[in-house]
């Protein structure tokens, strides 16, 4: 076909094709708006009636977050463990060291903190949320396979919480029901909040005859001690080194030559085996250290650096001056020399090597060399900890529970003064503690064993080991977490037995519990995780 008829044909086409009139193209473009109108609309509502039903919390009751063998458990459950963790971290000791070194901002969102390399925060209570879960349902399958059910005992003492948690919620002005979703989030109702407590409640029951059935004889502690005494002992020791490297010169100064090096090494040495020497007691080797301590260590200062500027006349002299005075004999009786470790943290090789020789003993003393430093050392002695520990329990009325401080204190008076009108025991507190504390150990009846010094928060503490403190001793302690509602139950195990036993519970129940899960698989579900985890609770948009 030539060019000329194929222009020609296309001409032709074009005339057949009917042309839109301007209106008709308006109304075009007019329906496609009115299109694209209603599916913008479309979603916006679906969009709305989404947040309305998640709201309402009708997924969270009824859609599995994870499922642990054949049991399910929703997320409305999943996210009461997520809390629970949450609420349990912060009140921790753990957790006020990670807030206290900014390691952790209980104001900032969760998710927007580093938890680790991979994960965030809000990334770890989800996964705790599902151990939890899993751990609640092994052990609570367990026991119902080995014939366990709920004690009367254990079923009054659930519904007495219920009982308390509906009254602090009327306190509120709130149903239990919103006091629940307020707390640990959309679609927690007292119904399956109940469901939830009785899971737990003989899953710890069960933990707690697991742990019962190892053999925590006076013989198998003593045995497990000695097979691990370095963990337990303490060694006592002084040392001061010498170093084997010369003090770096200034910018300009030639560096050392190889034959200064070993001079200034040679010198080092002498003066290292004279203090040795020298060495007799542990003041002998603090005032040594003292001596033989290079002019550059020290703050600069000497006598003939003091002016009259320093020095206090008769008349000035007063109380502000015998302070001082005070503060210089403080400072005095800091030995920077004395160590006392744990036998397990002497991990320097010549130093580990000799403290922990089986034939080491009181007064002796040596030159250690490594590859930077000579060490003298005097060795003191290698002692178990004998120190006593104290058995208590408490009743936690925690501040985020309540409006303010003075609404939390007239609470733990209410609950003291309960104890105090009923049997005023100790199992009659016990039971007051299941029901009302807000620590994780409610089911143990708020009772800690074995609490050494620097294991709880300073109030606490100072309450614990007052030197007249007696069993019996009852009273209310305000910490940084609350009002405790104390109770003295008397004199625990020595430090080095408490610890071993700690110990042996951990190592058997890990390995039991490790090998139990292997039979409870879980698996979350990815439709059921999308209303779990965040959702009721002001965790900043965890």
């Amino acid at each position: 076909m030539s060019a000329s008829r194929e222009k020609r044909k296309r001409q032709e086409s074009k005339s057949d094709t009917p042309v839109m009139s301007a209106k008709e193209k308006q109304q075009r473009k007019d329906k496609f708006r009115r299109r694209i109108a209603i599916a913008v609309a479309t979603v916006v509502l679906l969009a709305i009636i989404g947040l309305i039903f998640t709201a309402s919390g009708i997924p969270q009751a009824n859609f599995t977050a994870v499922s642990v063998n054949d049991v399910k458990v929703t997320a409305a459950e999943y996210n009461y463990y997520y809390y629970l963790n949450y609420y349990q971290f912060l009140t921790s000791q753990n957790g006020q060291i990670y807030i206290q070194y900014g390691l952790f901002d209980p104001n900032t969102p969760l998710h927007k903190q580093e938890y680790s390399e991979d994960m965030s925060w809000a990334d770890y209570f989800k996964e705790q949320a599902a151990l939890t879960a899993q751990n609640y349902v092994a052990l609570s399958e367990q026991a119902k396979a080995e014939g366990m059910t709920l004690t009367q005992e254990e079923k009054d003492i659930i519904e007495e919480g219920i009982a308390a948690l509906e009254s602090a919620a009327a306190e509120m002005d709130l149903s239990a029901d919103e006091y629940l979703r307020q707390n640990y989030g959309r679609g927690l109702s007292i119904d399956n909040y109940r469901a939830i407590a009785e899971r737990r409640s003989l899953a710890i029951s069960y933990q707690r005859k697991t742990l019962e059935s190892f053999d925590r004889s006076d013989e198998a502690v003593t045995a497990y001690y000695n097979e691990n005494k370095d963990t337990y002992d303490k060694i006592d020791y002084h040392i001061f080194s010498f170093d084997l490297t010369p003090p770096a010169r200034g910018e300009g100064e030639e560096p050392y030559t190889d034959e200064e090096t070993e001079a200034f090494k040679a010198e080092q040495k002498t003066k290292a085996e004279e203090m040795l020497s020298r060495v007799t007691t542990g003041d002998a080797f603090k005032e040594l250290s003292l001596e033989y301590t290079e002019p550059e260590e020290t703050d600069g200062t000497t006598d003939e650096d003091s002016t009259d500027e320093d020095s206090t006349d008769e008349d000035s002299a007063g109380e502000d001056s015998t302070e001082g005075d005070e503060t210089d004999e403080d400072e005095e009786e800091t030995d920077s020399t004395f160590i006392s470790l744990t036998a397990s943290s002497v991990t320097t090789g010549v130093l580990a090597d000799y403290m922990l020789h089986e034939d080491r003993k009181e007064g002796d003393k040596a030159l250690l060399e490594d590859e930077t430093k000579l060490h003298v050392v005097l060795y003191l002695r290698r002692w178990r900890d004998e120190e006593k520990t104290v058995n208590v329990r408490h009743i936690l009325i925690s501040l985020g529970e309540y409006e303010d401080n003075a609404a939390a204190k007239a609470k733990a008076e209410e609950v003291y003064q309960e104890w105090k009108d009923g049997a005023a025991t100790e199992d009659s507190f016990a039971e007051l503690a299941r029901i009302n504390s807000a620590d994780a150990n409610n089911y143990e009846g708020g009772l800690y064993e074995n609490v050494y010094k620097g294991q709880m928060v300073e109030p606490f503490e100072t309450w614990c080991f007052d030197p007249a403190r007696k069993v019996g001793d009852t009273g209310i302690v305000e910490t940084v977490h609350g009002f405790h509602v104390m109770y003295y139950s008397g004199d625990g195990d020595a430090k080095w037995a408490a610890d071993s036993k700690s110990d042996m519970d951990e190592e058997e129940y890990k390995e039991w519990i490790t090998n139990h899960l292997l039979s409870y698989p879980y698996k979350t579900s990815w439709f059921g995780m999308m209303f779990a985890g965040f959702s009721g609770v002001n965790l900043n948009n965890a």
